[in-house]
């Protein structure tokens, strides 16, 4: 059976659910190297059926001697890596170009996400042809670490999932009591859903404007507007509420548990998420198996494979307020089916699970045990031992 070391930063529910999938197929051996300082979701601390190690149980203080550990004890014939740029990936893959191991990344980078420099790129280069293949979220999460050096023939799409059964049977029974959850949390009868971290890219202020032109232009006011998730923007958010005078309309009810997130979903009319730029867009993949619509900028990741305009929601400009706005009218006044697009959003997002995670990272692992390992030089190995340090 196929064994697989895979470092992460944390284990939260996303990655238990691909986690567990992986491990119904395979070993899996996983380290967790990191704290929870600042993570917006709950660390998993439940049963698991794969190996788990954590910083606590190395016997070194530095990630990168501890993920040496890690990886010697392990022995796996293939390394799974989150990504090019921490001291962990980093450091194992080091290991797996010592040890004649082929190292898998995972990535949903896409060369639109930011700026980016001609020098950084080519030293980015130097790094990533080293992975003898990768798991990525999307066709262009694929063409970008294409051009960084990967053979496309042993890149696979399916990286971003989530545990799409959870959500639909969590909004499931929501929606099965939902008067009773309605007056437990507060929530109206009708109302859009966002759940973000309030920060200036994730555009929240975006959906307040757009709920607020909404609002004055006449478009059903028994709709209100929840918004899920905490940070730097939260006040500015509340002042601006306030401002407009909508904040009766407006329900900031700050970061829920993972075990209330179905709830929210279940009892919602519609998701919005307005970033203006997003790797993917996890909350999405919540949203759609949860059976929503969906209205999602077109920056975000996940737009292109997940987002069919027409058919389970929109996409829009997160810059133009007003189309934003329009899209909320047509949702609220019947212009749209809500039900059938909820429909489309579980059928589109059942091509998108912990299990298609599990058999393409093991699709990806063959390639690349069946591919000669990648050739590196002095330069790339005194680079990667410099950035590793």
């Amino acid at each position: 059976m196929l064994s697989f070391a895979i470092p992460l930063a944390h284990v939260g529910p996303y990655h238990h659910a691909r986690l567990e999938a992986l491990s119904k197929i395979c070993q899996v051996s996983v380290f967790a190297y990191g704290d929870m300082q600042g993570v917006a979701y709950d660390e998993f601390s439940g049963v698991r059926s794969y190996r788990y190690f954590s910083a606590g149980d190395s016997n070194h203080n530095d990630c990168f001697s501890s993920t040496i550990e890690f990886l010697t004890v392990t022995k796996p014939d293939v390394i799974a890596l989150p990504g090019w740029a921490d001291r962990p990936s980093l450091s194992g893959l080091r290991w797996a170009l010592h040890n004649n191991t082929p190292a898998i990344v995972f990535s949903d980078s896409q060369e639109s996400d930011c700026n980016r420099f001609f020098w950084k790129e080519r030293l980015k280069y130097r790094i990533v042809r080293i992975f003898s293949a990768a798991l990525v979220a999307g066709k262009s999460h694929a063409h970008y670490v294409t051009k960084l050096g990967i053979n496309p023939n042993n890149i696979r799409t399916g990286v971003d999932v989530v545990d799409n059964l959870y959500f639909q049977s969590g909004a499931e029974n929501a929606r099965a009591d939902r008067e009773n959850m309605r007056n437990k949390f507060g929530l109206p009868k009708k109302y859009f859903l966002a759940s973000n971290r309030f920060l200036a890219g994730k555009n929240v202020l975006g959906i307040v404007e757009a709920y607020d032109r909404f609002l004055k232009a006449g478009a059903p006011d028994d709709w209100g507007l929840v918004l899920l998730g905490d940070g730097q923007e939260l006040d500015f958010i509340k002042s601006t509420c306030n401002n407009l005078g909508i904040q009766d309309n407006v329900l900031l009810l700050g970061r829920k548990p993972y075990a209330e997130l179905p709830i929210f979903y279940g009892l919602a009319g519609a998701f919005v998420h307005a970033s203006f730029s997003e790797t993917w867009g996890l909350v999405i993949n919540e949203a759609m198996a949860a059976g929503l619509p969906v209205l999602v900028s077109s920056p975000s990741g996940c737009a292109p494979e997940l987002v069919k305009n027409g058919i389970n929601g929109y996409t829009f400009n997160p810059y133009d307020v007003a189309e934003l706005a329009n899209h909320m009218i047509k949702f609220a006044i019947g212009e749209y089916n809500l039900n059938s697009m909820g429909q489309a959003s579980l059928h589109i997002i059942s091509q998108w699970t912990p299990e298609v995670f599990a058999k393409n990272l093991v699709a990806v692992a063959e390639m690349a045990l069946a591919s000669p390992l990648p050739h590196a030089n002095i330069f790339d190995k005194v680079l990667l031992w410099g950035l590793s340090r």
